[in-house]
């Protein structure tokens, strides 16, 4: 009678086991949802449907708490070229005999796919709530794109994301979430079916006008020398083949600290930061973006030519250009070049606010971070600290 029953108790394991992964693979993914810890731990990878099995949902851990519980979230990742979603193995195969049916992969045989005269209208998923405010008080929500149109369908809307301006300002905590969630500790990409982390070369500009004072300047360097150190992989975010960075400075004119193939490890790049020298002068940020669209971004200058690597750009800046020419163009410009981030300080007009958040990349809210003052920077930097000791790095493929 035991051996009956123990028999049974892991037959409706098994069982419920079974049941859940059915559910869970039914259930369909929608980017930036909350997942589960099993969905975590057991599943990570899922197809989102309508993408003809090309992207997938990874459950990802992006966000931490203070009482030491973190936050799943889906996050859209792509297939390769050539290769296609496999559910049942969770990994992007390469494409073989089968056909996406509803999104998922199934024999020729079981197809069921509507004949070709048949319109399908595009679907995209309802609003997500309002964010919090971010950056200077924007806050966002977004839809995303179910299924694609077809033989005529109805066509997909173009907006799939809303901005409105929230008088409410984000705490010193929150904007550090941001901060890790999309710049210190960003998704990890898939490489061979596995989940790795992102390559980066990283180009800093550095405002050091007038505006800002001497004592202001130095505090910025000290902090942004921390901060760099708090890149993955933790042992030394800047040994040359995982991360690399540039460093510009700016005021009338522009300084070229460093390249991205001058300092090979964290601790030179931090000295190479807390080495700028005080300009004191304008502020000429058209002529810095438009530095670094003609002169940073090529081979020469130690950047990698490789699709594993990303260019991504971090500008620090108290305020709006004072010098000539059109910012807004060069900062659109440099965008084509690389993803473009912002850590703005200090209280701006309208004007200026609108004019620093042309600066960064879509969409704003992952890319514009502020803060009212320098005092309060070393403040922030002591916030992310605290936060990426909660994240962790994901292994590196080199």
């Amino acid at each position: 009678m035991k051996l009956l029953l123990l028999g049974l108790l892991v037959a409706m394991l098994v069982w419920g086991r079974q049941t859940r992964a059915q559910k869970d693979k039914s259930a369909g993914c929608i980017e930036r949802a909350i997942c589960s810890k099993y969905e975590h731990d057991e599943i990570r990878l899922r197809l989102m449907h309508g993408t003809n099995c090309t992207s997938f949902c990874h459950c990802a851990t992006l966000a931490s708490h203070d009482d030491a519980t973190v936050t799943y979230y889906w996050e859209r990742q792509n297939c390769s070229a050539g290769t296609q979603f496999d559910s049942s193995k969770g990994v992007c195969n390469h494409v073989g005999d089968f056909v996406c049916e509803d999104g998922w992969l199934t024999p020729p045989a079981q197809s069921t796919q509507p004949t070709p005269t048949t319109p399908i209208d595009c679907l995209v998923s309802q609003w997500t709530p309002w964010s919090g405010p971010l950056g200077f008080g924007q806050m966002t929500r977004e839809r995303t794109i179910l299924r694609l149109p077809a033989n005529g369908g109805a066509a997909c809307p173009a907006q799939l994301e809303e901005e409105k301006q929230s008088t409410q300002k984000p705490t010193i905590q929150s904007t550090a979430t941001a901060m890790v969630s999309n710049l210190i500790r960003q998704p990890s990409v898939i490489k061979r079916g596995e989940a790795v982390g992102q390559l980066r070369d990283l180009l800093i500009i550095v405002d050091s006008s007038g505006s800002i004072g001497l004592a202001s300047f130095e505090t910025a360097k000290t902090q942004l020398a921390r901060l760099l150190g708090m890149l993955c992989p933790i042992s030394d975010p800047f040994d040359s083949r995982f991360q690399r960075a540039a460093l510009l400075e700016y005021s009338s004119d522009v300084r070229e600290i460093f390249d991205f193939d001058d300092k090979p490890n964290t601790k030179l790049v931090q000295q190479g930061v807390n080495s700028m020298p005080y300009m004191n002068a304008g502020t000429c940020t058209t002529t810095a973006f438009n530095y670094a669209y003609n002169n940073m971004f090529n081979t020469t200058k130690g950047m990698r030519n490789s699709t594993d690597v990303k260019q991504e750009v971090l500008i620090l800046t108290d305020g709006q250009s004072n010098c000539v020419g059109n910012v807004t163009s060069a900062a659109l410009k440099l965008q084509e070049k690389a993803d473009v981030f912002g850590l703005m300080i200090g209280i701006n007009t309208q004007s200026g606010m609108n004019e620093l958040t042309n600066y960064v990349s879509y969409p704003k809210n992952k890319h514009l971070f502020a803060i009212e003052g320098f005092q309060a920077l070393e403040a922030l930097v002591n916030e992310i600290e605290k936060q990426v000791k909660n994240v962790p790095c994901v292994a590196f493929d080199v």
